[in-house]
């Protein structure tokens, strides 16, 4: 009996399901109780890619928002470009990097430490000479982890879980009752492409690196709706860019950080740059005046 691949969803009888995803639900304990008794020296290797690194083909993240475009054009191989990005969201986005890097290395060193009984894999890549899914739909990505489970040291595998690191704001954080809609969707194509039964959102506060707790709705089994929507979804835009036919846009926050927004031209981002460049010449004004205002001689009676 085991829970390694999507099909044993369906197979296995609904005890044996209950008995894995229970044991995925020790997951934060495991890493908190790793944490609480690490005393090792550690070292670890943190980094990003930029725009012009990134692989063509279509990336998970691009199929997780409600925008289409992203999709689109990354199957017409439009260069991304990040140069212009807020230098708000590029330190937000190292930082996220660090943290996923640190985290990876704790299950490492965990799984390590288990004897046998778990191994862990970082940035699992996703690639169209890898999975048959990926090569359908030219699907390249990297999930952050998979955590996989024996019953005997270096055994075969009886349970394998996704692992999806995300760092929140705390008071995104504690606004946070699910997993955000974008990563569901982000994980499920993960799901599918490396037949995972399970996944764990592992939310970490930034200020003060809580963890959601590894039980539902943040543990979760693969969703075969969501899955439907998304894969109908990829194959409408494949049939629009087979046509040069540019799907419409759905323009939101994501448009600030978005590599296509050159091409794409979104008014929201044209709003935002007006907003924060009024933003710049009012605090102008105010420094101006309050200057003004101490260059004014005193007056006042003798």
């Amino acid at each position: 009996m085991s829970l390694v691949t999507i099909n044993d969803l369906i197979s296995q009888p609904p005890e044996i399901l209950a008995k894995y995803m229970m044991w995925a639900g020790d997951l934060l304990d495991m890493y908190e109780n790793f944490v609480r008794d690490d005393d090792a020296d550690v070292s670890f290797t943190a980094g990003w890619n930029g725009a012009k690194s990134r692989s063509d083909g279509i990336h998970a993240s691009e199929m997780s928002g409600e925008c289409r475009r992203p999709v689109y054009y990354s199957l017409k191989k439009v260069e991304r470009v990040d140069k212009e990005l807020d230098p708000f969201w590029k330190k937000r986005f190292r930082v996220g990097h660090v943290y996923h890097a640190m985290v990876q290395e704790d299950w490492r060193r965990l799984c390590e430490s288990s004897g046998g009984l778990m191994s862990f894999e970082r940035e699992v890549r996703i690639d169209p000479k890898l999975q048959l899914i990926a090569e359908q739909y030219n699907i390249k990505s990297s999930c952050d982890g998979v955590i996989t489970f024996r019953d005997q040291p270096w055994g075969a595998a009886v349970m394998r879980i996704a692992l999806e690191i995300k760092t929140e704001s705390p008071d995104q954080f504690a606004k946070l009752n699910e997993p955000k809609l974008q990563h569901r969707r982000q994980t499920c194509v993960y799901m599918r492409c490396l037949d995972t039964p399970i996944c764990w959102t592992q939310y970490i506060n930034k200020g003060n690196q809580n963890i959601k707790p590894s039980k539902h709705p943040f543990l979760f089994s693969f969703d075969h709706r969501l899955w439907g929507e998304i894969e109908n979804e990829t194959k409408d835009v494949i049939r629009l860019a087979t046509i040069n036919e540019v799907p419409p846009r759905v323009e939101g926050l994501s448009c600030e950080f978005c590599g296509f927004s050159e091409v794409c031209k979104p008014a929201y981002l044209a709003k935002a740059k007006a907003r924060a460049n009024a933003k710049v010449q009012r605090a102008a004004t105010q420094k101006r005046l309050r200057s003004n205002e101490l260059r004014q001689p005193k007056t006042g009676g003798a």
